[in-house]
């Protein structure tokens, strides 16, 4: 089965993507701790990782960490994750280019997406996202 750890800030954007996604295993983090910890399970194969990069904290302002905080975690962790394709869902054009360069820098199957969260398709076993939302893939 198709497993997914999908990192967003916005309770929201997890209801539309979980009703995108009925048959996949989905771990939903809403903060940097949370992904991590999803993350330092080495055992766990995500096919999919979606990766935001503007967080807001708990009272409505810009957190003091970003998805580049797990994004690096990823990468100094390489060799003991098993991810078969990280998407950067950031609206934030500049910095979430800029992240998923570093990911693609370091070996990782990425595609750059605005707003792709919404656009995920499930469909015969895998993740889809509408061709139109992409900016960079490096398959």
């Amino acid at each position: 089965m198709t497993r997914v750890l999908f990192f967003d800030d916005n309770a929201y954007r997890h209801k539309i993507f979980k009703s995108r996604t009925i048959g996949c295993i989905v771990d939903h983090a809403y903060n940097v701790s949370e992904a991590i910890n999803f993350l330092q399970n080495f055992d766990i194969e995500y096919d999919y990782i979606f990766l935001d990069y503007d967080l807001i904290d708990e009272n409505g302002l810009p957190s003091l960490f970003s998805g580049l905080d797990v994004a690096k975690y990823i990468i100094n962790n390489k060799d003991k994750l098993k991810i078969g394709k990280i998407i950067v869902h950031s609206l934030n054009r500049i910095q979430g280019f800029s992240m998923a360069e570093k990911l693609i820098g370091a070996g990782f199957n990425v595609i750059h997406s605005i707003g792709s969260w919404d656009k995920v398709i499930y469909k015969d076993g895998k993740i889809e996202i509408e061709d139109r939302w992409k900016i960079l893939e490096n398959e």
